[in-house]
């Protein structure tokens, strides 16, 4: 069996192609690649014909294809490029060890109430300006407050009130390192085209470690979250800053957050998910 994700490139789309001849293939994709906001800094790549027509080829040449969502399979079904009888809905999870406790407020604790985001620079048409400010604005309201990110950074107009935390290389570490630096994490994204077809991951990470979230009402999260009981979804940039004062003021709602933020990441493991990965591979 020969697995290739997001292969894009003339020379593995030929290997790829040509190995199909012979054994069965895998596409395994977990972005929509064919409709990146303007705002990725991929887009530029991805928007060439030539690149598109690898992917298109390669995703009709696979014996199956994997996607980490039902609306990205539906996506592909609806362009025509798959029938949808050889697509396998294989949702991101984590290892079931990387689980930690639920939290209690940390109202006690020796370091400001964090607001914690995370993840690579992809998302700048999901923290646009009134976001940013929206954030900022709560996180200044008071000298008990911090915003704290991992990655790329959207928050430099808050100067001390920031933390930038460096990124670890490898995903072990990043988890490790995830679960000690916020309070609070924030999984916020606009309403696209693109982000529909996005899995809750940043979600199930931060469940993992028991962290309330504050999760937009879009996408994956509309989908998978239940609003008070693993998250709390806002529906515009105005609900971010109400949604955490709620859990900065109520020492019970983040205790509950927290719980229901566990149970939602023992819900999407790895181990649950072998299965799955079993038949999609193996056929």
């Amino acid at each position: 069996v020969l697995i290739g994700q997001r292969i894009g490139l003339d020379g593995p789309t030929k290997l790829f192609q040509a190995y199909g001849k012979r054994i069965r293939t895998v596409y395994e994709l977990d972005d929509d690649l064919l409709s990146l906001d303007e705002s990725n800094p991929s887009s530029e790549f991805f928007k060439q014909e030539w690149v598109r027509q690898n992917i298109i080829n390669s995703i009709r040449s696979a014996t199956a294809i994997t996607v980490s969502t039902t609306p990205l399979a539906e996506a592909l079904i609806n362009r025509g490029y798959t029938t949808g009888g050889n697509v396998y809905v294989v949702k991101n999870a984590i290892p079931s060890s990387w689980i930690q406790k639920p939290r209690n407020h940390p109202r006690r604790a020796f370091h400001p109430f964090r607001v914690g985001w995370a993840g690579s620079a992809t998302h700048g048409g999901d923290f646009t300006g009134r976001r940013v400010r929206q954030i900022a604005r709560w996180v200044r309201a008071s000298e008990e407050r911090q915003m704290v990110t991992m990655g790329a950074d959207y928050f430099q107009s808050l100067g001390p009130k920031l933390t930038v935390v460096a990124g670890e290389r490898e995903v072990p570490d990043y988890h490790r390192k995830l679960g000690t630096i916020m309070d609070v994490g924030l999984c916020i994204i606009e309403d696209t085209p693109f982000n529909q077809s996005k899995s809750a991951i940043k979600a199930i990470e931060l469940g993992a470690h028991g962290i309330p979230i504050v999760a937009s009402n879009a996408g994956p999260y509309r989908d998978e979250l239940q609003d008070g009981v693993n998250a709390l979804l806002v529906d515009s940039y105005e609900d971010i800053g109400d949604a955490l004062q709620a859990l900065y003021e109520d020492t019970s709602l983040y205790r509950r957050m927290s719980v229901g933020a566990i149970e939602f990441a023992k819900a999407n493991t790895v181990e649950a998910r072998a299965s799955q990965w079993e038949k999609a591979i193996l056929g």
